[in-house]
């Protein structure tokens, strides 16, 4: 595993100097590799070069810190290496679809690229779609739960439910369709919209919540931790945070249960940072 350690401690590094140099025989130092040995692993484990992988980074990180009030679009250009702000306008719409400017707009959505880290399969290094989105209250019929003491028997048996016979024949019956987990407290709850004026067995209060989406298809267990801490470091840019207590996730799973889920999405309740004293 030494291997795959140096491997993260050069993602590590690369995190720490987005908005400075990036020094190549540095990384290449630190994976005891030489520097075109290391672009060509990277190219084959990420799919993509160096060189874009850190562009991205930094495309991500510049789109959050314009969403803070005061910032100006040549003041972040520069910090995150960019010469003018055409060029940066330029890669920037090329990422994010909208102009700099746009990011202020409560409803613009972002496309935010996490950061990679290494284990027996390559993690992250992958779009993820971000946007505030203002909800009326969602009414819901309670499929499943659980409740457990510590997070990690949440988890497992949060992961049981998922998979259980009862969800996959319900998902069979009607196709794609779209299912909540909502983690409350200690309670986690699988539940869908309330169809046909029933009475709901719970509801999704109104409000407006940070949404992080996945980009293409992938397995929510295998990604989901991931979203979850960029979320965090993406709102604490931001100088926000998840309010604790409340976080949903919404999933848009295939028939017969596949484990490739089409579509998945994390809301969070947002929160100001305390002043300083």
């Amino acid at each position: 595993m030494e291997f795959l350690d140096r491997l993260n401690a050069a993602m590590a590094y690369i995190e720490e100097h987005l908005c400075g140099t990036i020094d190549i025989d540095a990384l290449a130092r630190i994976t005891l590799c030489t520097p075109d040995g290391l672009r060509r692993l990277f190219r084959h484990v990420a799919s993509m070069p160096l060189s874009e992988y850190i562009r991205r980074r930094r495309l991500t990180c510049a789109a959050l810190e314009l969403r803070t009030p005061g910032t100006k679009v040549i003041d972040i250009a520069l910090k995150y290496g960019y010469q003018s702000t055409d060029a940066f306008c330029r890669a920037f719409k090329k990422q994010h679809g909208i102009a700099p400017a746009a990011t202020r707009s409560s409803g613009a959505a972002l496309t935010l690229f996490l950061p990679a880290s290494f284990h027996i399969f390559v993690k992250g290094a992958t779009d993820m779609e971000y946007k505030l989105v203002n909800t009326n209250a969602i009414p819901l019929q309670v499929f499943a739960e659980v409740q457990a003491a510590s997070p990690e028997e949440r988890f497992l048996q949060a992961e049981a439910l998922w998979t259980s016979d009862a969800v996959c024949e319900a998902t069979d019956k009607a196709g794609f369709g779209t299912w909540y987990g909502i983690w409350d407290g200690r309670r986690y709850v699988i539940a869908r919209r309330e169809e046909g004026g029933g009475t709901p067995q719970m509801t999704i209060p109104a409000g407006q919540y940070a949404v992080f989406t996945s980009a293409g298809e992938a397995y929510a267990g295998d990604i989901m931790p991931q979203m979850r801490a960029q979320a965090r470091s993406a709102l604490n840019l931001q100088g926000r945070r998840p309010r604790a207590g409340l976080e949903i996730e919404v999933y848009r799973l295939s028939p017969y249960c596949e484990r490739q889920n089409r579509a998945f999405s994390l809301w969070l309740t947002l929160e100001l940072y305390p002043p300083k004293g």
